[in-house]
């Protein structure tokens, strides 16, 4: 049905309607409303499903050529054959693009010869602000990282079925404008000069890297680097130091970061001090860890190893921890200190309470410290906040 009043009315509300579902729906109401909508529908597209859908999508652009400029931020799940050439002979003509995502496939083995990832001919018609990777490995896209300059925010974590440890390294030229990296610990030792990173996560999980190596390598990163999260949690991590140790190297090779997130599950060498020293003694190491430190703003320490089990259950709150931390006279610019603190068993209210909670303590201007609990989710992408 028509609208009965001027579209000018109508346009300011489909910009609040996230649905594509229902600006789909209100898209077939008339060829006005048709018109309106369009932009709305096409600045995102997520094609996570089959290649019929892909066909579909790539048929229906060919058919308005109109339609490619409209499109924004564009997530496609990697598919090989007709559906990934498709993809190769469009996406130089979605010259508006600013971010690409490549959705990780069920395919076994992908790789770039599998499928087209174009490098465009004219390099600066798609000039991306941000891309997200979480298939191909640096060999199978290298080329096309050189072919955007323009790349400020970059995701990349290759599948479990690459292995990219011949893979060379990047050049000076590639990626000269990065700012935000979250990377595998590959990547990170592959870069042979600096680049102005200011936010950088690094995740283990499927590296083949040394852990040692990956640190070192944040010195070349010195100068630019504000945030730093190290992400130590998941299968196939080869810890070679526990918490601390690895706490004191990030501090010796970028002294001058704001904010420092470690995440880390039960399995950590620290766990071999277990029964060896007291938690007062654990918790004594952990914070002449910080001493290489000198601006620190922020840390958010997730660990659930045996070690720092052993220095909750000795203090008597999660408060007492925090002000242990705090005080040191190295840490006098630390504001915030998020943790995860474990309740001794026999602390439990009842039986359906949790055995521990994430505390987050902020310094007031008084110097009084103010603790609370809060979701460790919340805390996942603090590590690209700016302070």
């Amino acid at each position: 049905m028509p609208p009965t009043l001027p579209i000018e009315l109508y346009a300011p509300i489909l910009t609040h309607i996230e649905s594509p579902r229902e600006l789909a729906r209100i898209s077939s109401a008339s060829r006005t409303f048709h018109g309106e909508t369009m932009p709305h529908l096409l600045h995102t597209v997520t094609m996570r499903r089959d290649v019929p859908q892909q066909l579909t999508f790539y048929a229906t652009l060919s058919v308005h050529p109109r339609w490619y400029l409209l499109i924004r931020s564009l997530s496609v799940r990697i598919l090989p054959m007709r559906a990934a050439e498709l993809l190769g002979e469009t996406l130089p003509l979605m010259t508006n693009l600013r971010h690409l995502g490549l959705i990780r496939s069920d395919c076994p083995a992908i790789t770039g010869r599998d499928w087209i990832l174009p490098v465009p001919e004219k390099r600066h018609l798609v000039q991306l602000d941000s891309l997200d990777n979480r298939e191909l490995g640096l060999g199978d896209i290298l080329r096309f990282y050189e072919s955007q300059p323009s790349i400020k925010s970059l995701k990349h974590s290759q599948s479990y079925t690459c292995n990219d440890v011949d893979a060379g390294s990047v050049p000076d030229h590639i990626l000269p404008n990065l700012t935000i990296l979250e990377c595998d610990g590959d990547l990170i030792t592959k870069f042979a000069s600096s680049r102005p990173i200011t936010h950088l996560k690094i995740t283990l999980e499927s590296t083949f890297a040394a852990e040692q190596e990956i640190i070192g390598a944040l010195e070349l990163f010195r100068s630019s680097l504000v945030s730093v999260c190290l992400d130590r949690s998941g299968r196939g991590v080869d810890r070679e130091q526990d918490a601390p140790s690895i706490i004191a190297s990030i501090g010796s090779k970028v002294p001058n970061i704001r904010r420092l997130t470690i995440w880390s599950d039960s399995v950590d060498v620290w766990d071999l001090w277990n029964g060896i020293d007291d938690g007062e003694t654990l918790l004594h190491r952990f914070c002449f860890s910080f001493t290489h430190f000198h601006n620190l703003h922020t840390i958010i320490f997730d660990c659930s190893s045996l070690g720092w089990i052993d220095i909750c259950f000795a203090a008597n709150s999660p408060s007492e921890i925090a002000h242990a931390v705090m005080s040191k006279p190295w840490l006098k610019t630390l504001v915030v200190f998020a943790f995860l603190f474990h309740h001794k068993p026999d602390e439990q209210s009842d039986s359906d309470s949790e055995d521990y909670a994430m505390y987050r303590f902020v310094r007031a201007s008084d110097g009084e410290l103010q603790g609370e609990v809060v979701d460790q989710k919340e805390l996942e992408e603090e590590w690209r906040s700016s302070i």
